[in-house]
């Protein structure tokens, strides 16, 4: 599988109020010190239907991620007995099973899971219990942090950061009503406080909604930056420094993608006849340009989107350097992701891309490639 950007000079740059906008316009550059194509080569598969697999009690897959040893770890989708944090070796050996669902110490209730923190723990939310507990990679609870009241992460919510802070999706609501007010992207300490909220988006009212695609917004974390999009968006990407500054605007046109004819029969079907949504909803002809973004170990950025590359079996997805300038267009080898339930990460370090796909019986697998960058 092979990917090149084409030549051309860097994309424009302007700067205002301390801000700089990156204008890609069409373009895909080459930059110097940035590669220009990439090849991914299948190392292993961890598939769950493999005998082997299924005895360890991992049934399903909410997530994953690999540390800076090549260690892979899976949570478990769905579990309500048993561990839910699965870890294999750098070869897709198991190794062991931790975190159990239970109430007492070291157990877990309806838990949600991020990728690992800068000191490579691994952090899971117990929203039953409102704590997260953070294990190393022998399964040991190191510690434990308290949520706040009123506090609704997101699924998926939650990016570790760095500098020991985090990035939260989360709902923000009336505290006498309860009523859902806006989804806010905020700074959240190692104590799970929020120190700055970056973006806020509202939610409207069932009767108020008048398109299908809203500010709902897509993130992504690098060790030194965070990016922050929404689906409403049409070519901005934000790009904050870890103390929640704007730094930088990413600007750029991305091929349009048709609506596929259905979509929306298919969208309303599950509605009663008299839900506000079938008056009021338009359906564009185009789907909007972002509908996940992830970053790399180099600090690259990959900027997935609706379109389709039949031949690969997966979504195209176009790569920007650290500065912003899109050097390539491809698509990554991972199942096709659509609008619906929160998208699998997918994890690109060590020399590797380790992604989540879905096998025509149904059972999931994880599939670890290695990258190849050809720099010239």
């Amino acid at each position: 599988m092979i990917a090149c950007g084409k030549d051309g000079h860097r994309a424009g740059r302007t700067i205002q109020d301390g801000v700089e906008s990156v204008e890609n316009g069409t373009g895909i550059y080459a930059v110097k010190a940035e590669p220009r194509a990439l090849t991914l080569r299948e190392e292993f598969r961890i598939d769950l239907e493999d005998e082997a697999v299924a005895a360890t009690g991992l049934t399903d897959i909410e997530n994953l991620d690999a540390d800076s040893r090549g260690r892979i770890f899976i949570y478990r989708r769905y579990a309500t007995s048993g561990n839910t944090v699965f870890e294999f070796d750098s070869r897709g050996r198991f190794e062991r099973s931790f975190c159990p669902i239970g109430q007492g110490p070291g157990e877990v209730q309806n838990p949600r899971f991020m990728r690992l923190n800068g000191k490579e723990e691994i952090p899971v939310v117990s929203m039953g219990s409102r704590k997260v507990l953070l294990f190393d990679a022998e399964g040991t609870v190191l510690r434990t942090a308290d949520l706040p009241a009123l506090f609704f992460p997101l699924p998926h919510g939650f990016v570790p950061l760095a500098n020991g802070d985090y990035l939260v999706t989360h709902i923000r609501v009336d505290p006498r009503t309860l009523d859902m007010l806006k989804i806010s992207v905020g700074l959240f300490g190692p104590d799970f406080n929020e120190w700055r909220e970056l973006r806020a988006y509202p939610i409207p009212e069932e009767t108020d909604l008048k398109t299908i695609f809203t500010d709902f917004p897509v993130v992504a974390a690098s060790r030194t930056s965070i990016f922050l999009t929404s689906m409403a968006s049409s070519r901005e990407i934000e790009v904050y420094d870890l103390a929640g500054r704007l730094i930088r605007r990413i600007l750029a046109d991305y091929p349009a993608v048709d609506i596929p004819r259905g979509f929306r029969e298919e969208f309303l079907g599950p509605l009663p006849p008299d839900h506000p949504y079938r008056r009021n909803l338009a359906f564009p002809k185009t789907f909007p340009p972002f509908l996940a973004l992830y970053a790399d170990d180099r600090e690259r950025l990959y900027v997935v989107g609706h379109g389709k590359n039949p031949a690969a079996g997966a979504n195209t997805c176009d790569i920007f350097s650290p500065s912003g300038d899109r050097i390539m267009r491809t698509s990554l080898g991972y199942q096709t992701l659509e609008l619906g339930p929160p998208l699998r990460d997918i994890v690109i370090k060590n020399g590797r891309l380790y992604c989540v796909r879905e096998k025509p019986s149904g059972f999931p697998e994880v599939l670890v490639f290695s990258l190849h960058w050809t720099m010239d």
